[in-house]
């Protein structure tokens, strides 16, 4: 068993709304390569190891400013 092979596997839905974007836009990018993914099912299904979700939201995602101004402004009413 390799190492990865060990880790949890999330859905698409689960790494879209780690993100911050839709399932369909994720789904767009792991198809032109820009995350990595693993294809589960003959019909197209797809899921991510969650360590990379996290490194990619780390290392490459930038969220549009908008989105964190939302994320400031919802901060802001929680309290």
């Amino acid at each position: 068993m390799t190492e990865q092979s060990s880790e949890k596997l999330i859905s698409i839905g689960e790494a879209s709304s780690i993100i911050g974007i839709s399932p369909s836009r994720l789904y767009r990018w792991a198809k032109e390569g820009h995350i990595g993914h693993i294809q589960v099912a003959e019909h197209g299904r797809i899921m991510f190891f969650e360590k990379e979700i996290m490194a990619f939201l780390k290392e490459k995602y930038q969220p549009p400013r908008s989105a964190k101004m939302d994320n400031l402004q919802a901060q802001k009413i929680r309290k």
